[in-house]
């Protein structure tokens, strides 16, 4: 389960309801009625959700959606080994790089110098809030995926 302080205004998120729309937060209220205002990221429904986190579902990290943020894909494999490696490379506007490696059920931030936790990512809105917290800006998609 997921907590409702873990999500973010700008967090691409699903209802258990219907998990066929993709919703995007637009504002949490954690004080009064601790309840949710979302909005359909195709423009539709839009609401107030209460209480928060109990209908609210993560959306899966996957490639379709770091290639939507503008990730470009390298496949490499290293001489003399039969492994092959996918790693997701972000270049930032200061020219840094935010590296995702995928593993078998994560994407895992590859070692960097301005980066001093490397946490697993499962969920789209975990890459968005470290994406937040690096940048002070919002990741949001390029391209739409659904």
């Amino acid at each position: 389960m997921v907590h409702a302080e873990e999500f973010r205004p700008g967090n691409y998120i699903l209802l258990s309801s219907d998990t066929s729309k993709l919703f995007k937060v637009e504002e949490i209220d954690l004080t009064k009625e601790k309840s949710f205002k979302i909005k359909a990221d195709t423009g539709g429904q839009e609401g107030w959700y209460a209480p928060a986190g109990t209908d609210l579902l993560p959306v899966v990290l996957n490639e379709d959606w770091l290639i939507s943020f503008g990730f470009k894909k390298d496949v490499y494999q290293e001489d003399r080994t039969p492994y092959v490696y996918t790693n997701f490379v972000l270049t930032l506007e200061d020219g840094k790089t935010i590296h995702l490696s995928k593993t078998e059920h994560n994407y895992e931030l590859v070692p960097a110098e301005y980066v001093t936790k490397f946490p697993k990512m499962k969920y789209v809105h975990k890459l968005q809030n470290h994406y937040e917290d690096t940048t002070g800006k919002r990741l949001e998609k390029n391209s739409p995926i659904f």
